[in-house]
């Protein structure tokens, strides 16, 4: 007896164990009534299988026309696939390929086709207005059916799917197909019975058989193939047991075809033995029906089935067998059972199964006008069942309905909800194409609008997901002037820092170097700006911003001291005919070259430093690269020349810096022998000079000249 807390405090709700048997009897009377459906349907099918035998291609001024004529009424469904293509699907329908069809094309539909699939009739075309609207005419007789085709039959002019959304289609088509993991049927593993295998094996043999059925129970498919692999040269009965679960292991490791050699080979040495374990039976159905062995993994779910109708596992199994059927071509069969089950038995992981199945059935027939419903269906299943893998499935294909027929917006959102939810899912990957798809149909959106602070917010949110956006050439100048217009300066450094690390910015790569370099510098950040700098010119040593790139690492490298890097990042401007668009970069490569003792590249580089400045500059490091060319000067023993220097230096210095120049002439007056020169430059210091240092120089230097006038009398 189960008792359940009700909503009233203290009150306690009884589920009395009558109610419980007529719960197991009802299920069992769903499970046998299905059974006796396909049955029935199986017998039936034969003798019921349609016909077509005549089909009409009209164009009418709106629209254009397909008349289909059967044996008796049709069952049939539309699909869209991805190239704006549209697919009938009539079950249980066969008839004569009609060829003389396929050639016509018209100004809405073009590439007519069939495929008659025995079970299945398939006829298919391309639309070729921008948006296309349908209609289906069945009134006049049950065996004819009619479809129209035409832009005027589109509500509001809006087509089937938004434009921009065929890669969306093309990408996730094939895997949701293709998608179909093995199925949780919740019936419990069984071992191999202890007597049984102690029989078979002893010692360490054993517990290695059993640490692979541990394995097995544990769903570390892997692991268990490897260790059955090993016991499949042992005798009949063992050999026997060993593949049947080694094609239990592989039938987790979606290793359908191999699983299925085993299990046939483990049936044909000791087919009792399946019996004694649902959870193999099941296992092997199943792997049937993915082999496409459809009629005999139905019988053996069916016989499975009918042996477990009054257990709790019977739910699942009717939804498993439904799955096998639908597979078959019985779509319709399958729907009936999935409708069942899941208003049969409400709140059980079977009823989400199978409404997850009966939305799939129109996840690729709903419009841009219909889709909301059908995603409310999903995200119902997602949000109440507990099984992870249902869960994640119904999550994505929630978002891929708002991708495909959805506003940008909404289906960026929903992508990114399930990339949050399931970062490595199963269908993470094709999400992720899916939103960097989408967020370039945003960005175009957004740009066209002129909404500066959407556009910065959706590279701020999606800032790994902008590789589409990327490759848009106008995409980072665009987003470059947001940020600025914002004033979001050191934003815009921290996305395109991240951007500048990856392999898809493509031809935008210059800019957004450059646009690095010189945000860093407008921070402050000298750091960064070195560093994007260094890495700009390594790449585009010719570009256009390379030669300021250039001038403003080198002064950041002269900053640190770096006198090495300043000399190798400068050099360049010591070619002939190059200019420089701040002359100081000349001064920083002289001292640099001073310190590193080259000395003629420093009196080259000042003296280009020099050049460059309007006459008559004086400053404190004209001053000093007179100075610089003096020394050199001096050092190759051209006194005359460094004479001359000190005289230009003079002319064109004011105030304090006339005074070192004044000193420095009488020294080399001093060097050339010219004592009364020297004295001369010296004496006019001392009386004119405003700098109190270089007038005691100049005074302890005349002091010093007149004890050598008297020395040497």
């Amino acid at each position: 007896m189960e008792f359940r807390s009700s909503e009233k405090k203290g009150e306690w709700k009884e589920t009395s164990l009558g109610f419980q048997v007529w719960r197991l009897a009802w299920s069992f009377a769903i499970c046998v009534s299905f059974l006796l459906v396909f049955f029935c349907s199986d017998l039936m099918a034969a003798k019921d299988s349609n016909r077509l035998y005549r089909m009409e291609v009209q164009k009418k001024d709106a629209f254009t026309r397909f008349v289909f004529v059967f044996a008796s009424a049709p069952r049939y469904k539309i699909s869209h696939a991805p190239g704006r293509k549209v697919i009938l699907t009539f079950e249980g329908t066969s008839g004569a390929l009609l060829k003389k069809n396929t050639l016509y094309r018209d100004s809405r539909v073009e590439d007519l086709h069939y495929s008659d699939q025995g079970s299945r009739l398939r006829f298919g075309f391309t639309v070729k207005e921008s948006s296309p609207g349908f209609r289906v005419l069945s009134v006049c007789l049950p065996n004819v059916l009619t479809l129209d085709v035409g832009e005027s039959l589109q509500m509001n002019g809006v087509a089937s799917m938004p434009s921009g959304r065929d890669q969306i289609w093309k990408g996730a088509d094939k895997l949701i197909h293709d998608f179909d993991p093995p199925l949780l049927s919740e019936i419990p593993f069984f071992p191999t019975p202890g007597p049984l295998i102690s029989k078979l094996l002893s010692g360490d043999d054993l517990k290695l058989f059993l640490q692979g059925e541990n394995f097995l129970y544990r769903e570390r498919g892997a692991e268990a193939e490897e260790i059955f692999s090993g016991f499949l040269d042992r005798k009949p009965s063992l050999r026997a047991i060993a593949a049947y679960r080694l094609g239990e292991a592989q039938y987790q490791l979606q290793k359908y075809e191999s699983a299925l050699r085993w299990f046939r080979e483990g049936e044909k040495i000791w087919p009792d033995y399946l019996v004694q374990s649902p959870s193999m039976v099941f296992a092997y159905a199943d792997t049937l029906g993915r082999c496409g062995e459809i009629a005999a993994g139905r019988r053996v779910l069916e016989r499975m089935i009918a042996g477990m109708c009054e257990t709790k596992y019977g739910p699942i199994l009717l939804v498993r067998l439904a799955d096998i059927s639908a597979r078959g071509g019985r779509e319709m069969d399958a729907v009936a059972v999935y409708r069942t089950v899941a208003q049969a038995f409400p709140g059980t992981r079977a009823a989400y199964l199978a409404a997850n199945r009966l939305a799939d059935q129109r996840l690729f027939s709903v419009n841009s006008n219909s889709f909301r419903p059908l995603a409310g269906e999903y995200l119902e299943v997602y949000r109440k069942t507990s099984d992870p893998v249902l869960k994640e499935e119904a999550l994505f294909k929630t978002a891929l309905i708002s991708s495909l027929y959805g506003p940008s917006d909404e289906a960026v959102s929903s992508v990114t909800e399930y990339l949050n939810k399931f970062p490595s899912g199963v269908f993470a990957n094709v999400a992720a194409t899916m939103r960097e798809d989408l967020l370039l149909l945003q960005y175009k959106e957004l740009a066209k609008a002129g909404d500066c602070k959407g556009l910065v917010k959706l590279v701020l949110d999606h800032r790994r997901y902008l590789v589409r956006c990327v490759g848009e050439e106008d995409f980072i100048p665009h987003i470059s002037d947001c940020f600025k217009q914002l004033g979001m300066l050191r934003e815009e450094l921290d996305i395109f820092s991240s951007m500048a690390d990856t392999a898809w910015v493509g031809r935008n790569e210059t800019f957004l170097l450059v646009r690095i370099h010189e945000g860093a510098w407008e921070l402050g950040d000298f750091a960064m700006a070195e560093a994007s700098g260094k890495l700009y010119l390594a790449k585009y040593s010719n570009g256009g911003q390379a030669a300021q790139v250039r001038e403003r690492v080198g002064w950041i490298q002269y900053r640190h001291g770096d006198m090495g890097s300043v000399v190798q990042t400068l050099s360049p401007l010591l070619q002939e005919k190059t200019k420089a668009s701040d002359s100081a970069s000349f001064y920083y490569l002289g001292k640099a070259c001073e310190k590193l003792v080259d000395l003629v590249r420093a009196r080259k580089a000042m003296v280009r430093y020099l050049e460059s400045l309007p006459k008559g500059t004086d400053t404190a490091l004209t001053a000093d690269a007179r100075i610089v060319i003096a020394s050199v000067q001096l050092s190759k023993h051209e006194t005359a020349g460094a004479l001359q220097t000190y005289r230009e230096g003079y002319e064109a210095s004011l105030g304090d810096r006339r005074d070192m120049f004044l000193f420095k002439m009488g020294e080399a007056f001093i060097t050339l022998n010219k004592l009364d020169d020297a004295h001369t430059s010296w004496e006019q210091l001392v009386r004119e000079g405003k700098d109190p240092v270089w007038k005691s120089l100049a005074i302890q230097a005349l002091a010093d000249l007149a004890w050598r006038k008297e020395w040497k009398q």
